[in-house]
């Protein structure tokens, strides 16, 4: 009987594991110095799981024996134009997210920054009056835009 190679083994068992590992979640945070970390573990409560978008390409047929070498060729340029419409498309559409990110994020930092300041916070009531939080409430107010901040800011 004939004996396998050992690097072929590594290799036949290497190749079973790669679809568990790109199926595992890859994790992003933030440390307390403001730096982006990621990683396949989640490092922290607050880590956010990535998720990788699956990209196929489709192209048409091109074994139709009735289409010439040009028309063949044209047919693949044609779907290859629309792959990349598709690719600028998402990619606009990414850029236009990030840019509404951006500007909730700053907004919200300055709100933040003028409430933590304010000697007080109040609401207004259901007569239309002004009604000043409590500690608590100001303190719970405050939470609360962090953990927008932190959603939106990342």
């Amino acid at each position: 009987m004939r004996e396998f190679p050992v690097h072929m083994i590594v290799l036949c068992l290497l190749l079973l594991l790669l679809p568990g590992m790109a199926a595992s979640g890859f994790y992003k945070w933030t440390d307390s110095s403001g730096k982006v970390h990621y990683s396949d573990k989640p490092h922290t409560q607050q880590a956010e799981e990535m998720h990788l978008q699956k990209y196929t390409v489709s192209l048409p047929a091109l074994d139709n024996d009735e289409l010439s070498p040009a028309e063949k060729r044209q047919k693949l340029l044609d779907a290859m134009q629309e792959d990349r419409d598709a690719r600028n498309q998402a990619a606009k559409k990414r850029k236009q997210e990030r840019k509404e990110r951006e500007l909730e994020c700053k907004k919200l930092k300055i709100a933040y920054k003028k409430d933590s300041e304010a000697r007080a916070l109040y609401d207004w009531d259901e007569n239309n009056q002004r009604r000043f939080l409590s500690d608590e409430e100001r303190a719970q107010h405050l939470q609360d835009m962090r953990k927008a901040m932190e959603h939106w800011c990342h």
